[in-house]
């Protein structure tokens, strides 16, 4: 009986110890990922220039012509050096963004 729950004790300590380590690892990347987002995704920063701003027809026009045609709902500004957002809708009801 000892070894049965030796055994027992040995594989189901295994399993729910992988089940912790998942569970551990993809909450470590959900808290992390707007870290992880500005390394992987360098696009979305742009140097800040003493010039004007592109109108919001020019930011449009260059982002739909870059989505092939499709029309785009909303253009999203956020803090300086961050890349506009322009956000397009697809058919199946979920939202494309295409940083400018």
């Amino acid at each position: 009986m000892k070894k049965i729950f030796a055994w027992l004790h040995l594989w189901l300590g295994l399993i729910s110890g992988i089940v912790v380590f998942i569970i551990s690892i993809t909450g470590a990347i959900y808290a992390w990922q707007p870290e992880i987002s500005e390394f992987t995704q360098p696009y979305r920063f742009v140097t800040v220039e003493n010039k004007p701003y592109k109108s919001v027809t020019d930011i449009r026009a260059a982002a739909e012509k870059a989505m092939n045609g499709k029309k785009a709902f909303r253009i999203l500004y956020e803090e300086a050096g961050k890349a506009p957002v322009v956000q397009f809708y697809q058919k199946s009801l979920t939202i494309i963004s295409t940083y400018m």
